[in-house]
């Protein structure tokens, strides 16, 4: 596979990696303010960070030997799809707090105000960074123990289109 350089610390095919599932993780974030699919959605884009981890290493061609470099890779990658999701979830969190604006506190009825809602996307936002770089770290483990030639032959020709179009 085509290595990074070790000594790079923002590898072509990492910060492509990271906006790319940063992208669909937004939409998964978007997606979830949906009454009770938000949970199908929540759970599709923990599978998103940990797959966006799994193609990393993938890429860059992780190893046990290079453990570290495969933490500084899927970090990074963590890092910039998690800025990317936590905007698209702390829109999603603002855009539920209009949707469903009337919170009952035991029978109070509360409005959110202006507050609440910079708390909300603040929260959503930084979640969603801390988020990815824990499950693109996942990710980027498994792979080193769990090699893409043990997959599944159709899951396999997935994953070298992916790895195809993040090198480009």
């Amino acid at each position: 596979m085509n290595e990074a350089k070790s000594s790079e610390l923002f590898p072509k095919p990492v910060v492509k990696a990271g906006f790319v599932f940063g992208a669909a993780s937004a939409v998964l974030n978007l997606l979830g303010v949906i009454p009770i699919l938000g949970i199908f959605f929540s759970l599709l884009n923990w599978v998103v960070g940990v797959a966006s981890g799994y193609v990393v290493v993938s890429t860059v061609g992780g190893s046990k030997e290079k453990l570290p470099d495969v933490i500084k890779h899927t970090v990074v990658t963590g890092v910039i799809a998690g800025l990317v999701s936590g905007f698209g979830g702390g829109v999603a969190s603002v855009l539920n707090g209009l949707l469903f604006a009337r919170v009952s506190f035991f029978g109070v009825y509360y409005t959110p105000g202006l507050a609440d809602y910079i708390g909300w996307f603040i929260g959503a936002f930084v979640w969603g960074v801390v988020g990815m770089v824990i499950w693109n770290t996942v990710g980027g483990v498994i792979q080193v123990y769990y090699t893409p030639d043990k997959l599944p032959a159709s899951v396999r020709v997935q994953l070298d289109k992916v790895v195809a179009f993040l090198k480009k």
